[in-house]
Formats: C-alpha cells, structure tokens, sequence
C-alpha cells in the first residue's frame, strides 16, 4: 500500500520471526506484487528465524507487495507431515491467486466426512478449509460471504482462526479474516500512520516485533488494535487507488448480517 522501505520490511520481517512461538515445524508466505500483480509464494519445514535468513525472503522487498501472508506451523500428529512440503501452509488454489492460513485443527471425523466432498492433494486438514472456501466462492459474487459462510457450516466442530488473502484483479486484493472461540486474531490498524493493517495471533507478537523496530517504535506508539470478534467475518478491500475498506459480516445459522 505504500513504499516497501527499510522500515517496514524490518517490521514484517519481525513479525514472521516472532509467530516461531506458534509454531517451528515449517514456515511460508502468500502474496501479491503491487506493481506487477505477480504472485508471491514459497514454504519450507524450516523454523521462521531460518526462513528469514534464506534467499527468497530477502527478495521479498524488491517485489513490493501489498498484501502478504505469513505462517509459521506448529505440526498436529497425525494430519500431514511437515518434511512434506505439500503438507504445510499456506495453502493455494491452482493459480495462486487465493492462499489460505489457519491456526487449528478439523476433527478426525469432519475431515475424512469432508474428504468425500472435496478433493485434497495434501495429508493436512487445513487444506480441505481452502477447498471449501473456493468452491463456493468461485461460483457466486466474489463480493459475498459464501466462501467463509461454507466453512462456518460445514466444519462445526473445528478449532480455527482464519486468513484468506485474494487477488481479484491487477490491482485489487481482498483480505478475509474469521475466527472461533477456540483460537486467537488480533488487528492492528494502522491505516493512518502507515497505510497498512496488520493481524497476529496475540499482542505479544506484535509488541515483540515493534519492539525490535527502532526507527518504527516510537513513530507508532498510538494505534487501534482489537481481537477480531468470533462468529464474525471481517473482509478487507484494497482497490487501485490504495484504499481499504472494511466490511463485517456477523455468521448467524441462516446467513450473513452485514
């Protein structure tokens, strides 16, 4: 949304550093280039605090994107070995343009139910929440709850916090965020400081990372940060002119309620 300089590539690069504590079986990132509308995307079983050492991440400035997922996963037994690539997140649809994160797990019995239904290429129950998002989504108005809606009845039993980031067009990005009692999504808003929005897992993180930032720390001492809501689907919307929008949608049994 704004020049990826120096500052901010400090401070993102923090955060991917400081989600470890959530998890170091193996780390990866979904994006898109603001200028090209390139996709961004590459995991591995590594820690976080390696990944950022490592080539791929150190072009990631150059490539200046405007929406960027970051994931650092801590394995569940039994659902997708994390020596597995495929296994690990984010998860993507066949071009790329969507990528999927989730903190959580899908019961033993949802997924293999589920599995009848959608087609899974990995051993991680993750990424049936990725399949269900997009078939319904790509087949209805990408401006609807559909998506997200799919996976709020379907996966009833699941622990799960959700981040699903779009490229709609060049220069349009959506950015879905959902989460339930059982896991934890903080945002932080710095739309006017910065230009940008941020969500982490809890607010240690982000203290952590901005700590570590010495020309951005004292530069945003006053923000708004707040837990997402549960049962509640926050949409962001970036178009061409660099404006976000906010959309929220409350999850009732019947629907959506905006």
């Amino acid at each position: 949304i704004i020049k990826f300089n120096s500052n901010l590539e400090q401070l993102i690069t923090n955060l991917f550093s400081c989600i470890e504590s959530r998890g170091r079986d193996a780390s990866g990132f979904w994006g898109v280039s603001k200028d090209s509308g390139k996709i961004l995307y590459h995991k591995e079983p590594i820690t976080s605090s390696t990944f950022i050492k490592g080539e791929t991440w150190k072009k990631i400035s150059k490539m200046n994107p405007d929406i960027l997922l970051t994931h650092a996963r801590g394995a569940s037994k039994g659902v997708g070995a994390p020596f597995v690539n495929s296994n690990n997140h984010p998860f993507v649809n066949s071009d790329k343009s969507i990528g999927l994160i989730h903190n959580g797990r899908v019961s033993d019995c949802q997924y293999r139910t589920l599995k009848k239904r959608y087609e899974v290429s990995s051993g991680c129950d993750s990424e049936i929440l990725l399949r269900i998002f997009e078939h319904a989504h790509l087949n209805s108005n990408k401006n609807d709850t559909s998506g997200f809606m799919n996976i709020w009845s379907q996966v009833l039993e699941a622990h799960m916090a959700i981040a699903v980031g779009e490229k709609t067009s060049k220069h349009e990005r959506r950015l879905w965020i959902s989460r339930n009692e059982h896991r934890p999504n903080w945002v932080v808003d710095l739309r006017k400081q910065l230009g940008q929005l941020f969500f982490v897992s809890t607010p240690e993180i982000w203290a952590e990372a901005v700590d570590n930032c010495s020309l951005l720390k004292n530069f945003i001492k006053k923000f708004k940060m707040v837990e997402l809501p549960t049962e509640e689907i926050w949409r962001f919307k970036l178009s061409e002119n660099n404006k976000i929008d906010l959309s929220k949608f409350k999850v009732h049994f019947e629907g959506t309620e905006e």
